[in-house]
């Protein structure tokens, strides 16, 4: 198995983690799936889980519109037919990637110095999210430390301590890779829960190694959640060539909005459960 990072000079502590894979995903076997490997600085402990995972909102589920979209002859491109715009790859992928957000987000359990969660999302990737995650005690200032990985279902995740007074990460990847998730394979995806104080902010990280055949859904994103509203910004460096596009999703008291934009040219946003093409053309 496979941990994206590594830290360096922090003691593992293991007891939590068997407790919490056992909780998790039964101890038939190594369900913990840890080989002493330890993920990114800013990870944080945990002890235990009230109840198995449950998965968000499948990505890709969602009916894409049918106004002004279609394959073009070359995916990743964006062209004109008469007067509509034409967007070369499928928006049913970004459909379902923002319905998980929204579901994965606003599902998250109240938060705190001895409560985590771990969350993985991606274009593609039936986003997925554990129960609450008990630490045995507040984290402590100039105290690093990292559990050791647990692994349920397609994906892993590991909590531990920055050492930044109470702050906690969880940092959740998909395991093995590549996997395929349909028609979609991953290299390598992984998202980043970091809760720093009481009343902060939580900030959300994302980034994906992804393609279904010749469309490169590979992203980088950040965001936000505070209290009821939360915001995230995704960009796809490689889906259209030569072009920025860029995926802005937010939400505020359980209601979404979403925006893709292509070299900062709306062409499509949230209409109910479905990115609806605006017609611009960038």
């Amino acid at each position: 198995m496979s941990v994206p990072t590594t830290w360096c000079g922090v003691s593992v502590r293991g007891c939590g983690a068997v407790a919490l894979a056992c909780a998790l995903v039964g101890c038939g076997g190594d369900a913990g799936g840890s080989d002493g490997a330890t993920a990114s600085a800013g990870a944080s402990s945990s002890s235990g889980a009230d109840s198995e995972d449950s998965s968000g909102s499948g990505s890709g589920s969602a009916a894409s519109s049918a106004a002004g979209t279609g394959a073009s002859d070359s995916e990743g491109e964006v062209t004109t037919s008469g007067e509509a715009c034409v967007i070369g790859f499928d928006l049913a992928v970004l459909e379902g990637h923002v319905g998980d957000l929204k579901a994965l987000i606003e599902g998250l359990p109240a938060l705190g110095s001895t409560t985590a969660a771990a969350i993985v999302a991606a274009p593609g990737f039936p986003g997925q999210s554990s129960a609450a995650l008990s630490l045995e005690e507040p984290c402590q200032e100039n105290e690093p430390s990292v559990e050791e990985p647990v692994c349920g279902g397609s994906w892993c995740w590991q909590v531990g301590c920055s050492g930044a007074g109470m702050g906690w990460s969880v940092n959740a990847w998909a395991e093995p890779t590549p996997q395929n998730v349909g028609e979609v394979t991953f290299q390598a995806l992984t998202t980043s829960l970091d809760w720093s104080a009481p009343g902060a902010p939580l900030s959300l990280s994302l980034s994906s190694t992804a393609t279904a055949g010749p469309t490169n859904w590979s992203m980088s994103g950040a965001g936000s959640v505070n209290g009821a509203s939360w915001s995230v910004n995704e960009l796809f460096p490689s889906l259209v060539a030569g072009r920025d596009v860029v995926l802005s999703v937010s939400g505020d008291g359980g209601a979404a909005s979403a925006a893709l934009m292509i070299d900062s040219v709306t062409v499509a946003t949230l209409r109910g459960e479905a990115l609806a093409p605006t017609g611009a053309c960038p």
